[in-house]
């Protein structure tokens, strides 16, 4: 399993909501292969599009449930004083990272791969990850989808 490049289209689009049937498919090998490269890499978290596969789904090392699917996620601070900047990066693009503002609190909602929902009120590096996966799935990225390859 490897990465899609930086540049790849289906990064600018937003993802496929993931159905049980998609999950069956995916939960005795794609969804463990995941998990797997997210310890070789040290990452945060891994998306479904990053990896070539059309689905809202990604695996992180935070949070109650490991395996997040159709995330969504509702900003609780609206103003300006409640949003903090911080670095980001991605391992699609190495040596790239960009301050992205965010809320200092969020209620994200997800379910795991056995289909158990989950609401949960996140902050800290958590939100930061849940958020910075969640804007990948739908199409979101950190840099423009027009840029250049260095």
């Amino acid at each position: 399993m490897k990465f899609v490049g930086y540049k790849s289209p289906e990064l600018y689009r937003p993802a496929k909501p993931v159905t049980p049937e998609d999950l069956a498919m995916h939960l005795e090998t794609t969804i463990p292969q995941m998990k797997e490269l997210l310890l070789e890499t040290n990452a945060a978290g891994i998306t479904a599009p990053a990896i070539g596969l059309d689905l809202a789904l990604f695996v992180t090392r935070f949070g109650k449930s490991n395996v997040v699917v159709n995330p969504s996620y509702d900003r609780v601070a609206i103003r300006p004083e409640n949003f903090i900047s911080r670095v980001e990066s991605s391992l699609l693009r190495p040596g790239f990272s960009i301050y992205v503002r965010r809320p200092e609190n969020i209620i994200a909602n997800w379910k795991d791969e056995t289909g158990k929902k989950y609401q949960e009120f996140l902050k800290g590096d958590e939100l930061r990850v849940f958020a910075h996966l969640c804007d990948s799935l739908n199409g979101i990225q950190l840099w423009p989808a027009t840029t250049s390859q260095t």
